[in-house]
């Protein structure tokens, strides 16, 4: 029998949460916690996308089109494009497209991130391979000296490198340690516990069995 909990939480810089939500359930077929997940990630897009300037996603949009459901995907493509105001933005990427032709064998970041400590972005780079209505287009940035790099992710084929200046300097405004500060907001507040999760165990009545692992300790 399996316990589960998943939060999705949507917050801006002034700390003033703008959605959360949480499910949890206790059996022992649970079906698809990341469609779970992702729907309620939509939901909170959903729910910020005309309250803010930008709205900031924990992740890669790459996601979004690759392992989601279609009708999640429309979803998600109907937010983006209603204001044009969502980016992604991850601490870490295995994407492999911009250095190929040397032979690379690392993730684009890997040589990005070894290439410079200074502040500055990436040439804009576009990948149609999900069709031209999915258009990806992403640049490696870093927001202040010796930070981590961040990859960032628009919908559509025709961003400027006057409009990643114009992002880059908003979100430099508002970063800690060259991170979007909002995000790490909405990790701390969605973050479940080792405490949180004893709270539901209690809540629950429930108990670890003794089992043949026993023996062995």
């Amino acid at each position: 029998m399996e316990l589960w909990v998943v939060t999705a939480v949507s917050i801006g810089t002034d700390g003033k949460i703008i959605f959360d939500d949480h499910k949890q359930g206790l059996g022992s077929d649970v079906s698809d916690l990341s469609s779970i997940a992702s729907k309620m990630e939509i939901d909170a897009c959903g729910k910020t996308v005309d309250l803010v300037d930008i709205t900031l996603m924990d992740g890669s949009l790459y996601s979004q089109f690759m392992t989601r459901q279609s009708v999640l995907t429309h979803t998600i493509l109907r937010i983006m494009e209603k204001r044009n105001n969502v980016v992604f933005v991850a601490k870490t990427s295995n994407t492999r497209m911009q250095f190929l032709d040397l032979e690379s064998l690392a993730g684009d970041i890997f040589y990005y991130n070894h290439a410079t400590k200074t502040p500055g972005f990436s040439k804009v780079h576009v990948d149609r391979k999900f069709g031209k209505d999915k258009a990806i287009s992403s640049i490696y940035a870093r927001l202040s000296d010796s930070t981590p790099l961040i990859k960032i992710e628009m919908l559509g084929d025709t961003h400027t490198e006057d409009e990643v200046k114009s992002l880059l300097d908003k979100l430099y405004k508002n970063s800690v340690g060259g991170y979007p500060y909002a995000l790490k907001l909405a990790h701390k507040n969605c973050k479940i516990s080792g405490a949180d999760l004893g709270k539901l165990v209690s809540l629950y009545g429930i108990s670890n069995e003794v089992g043949s692992r026993e023996v062995l300790e």
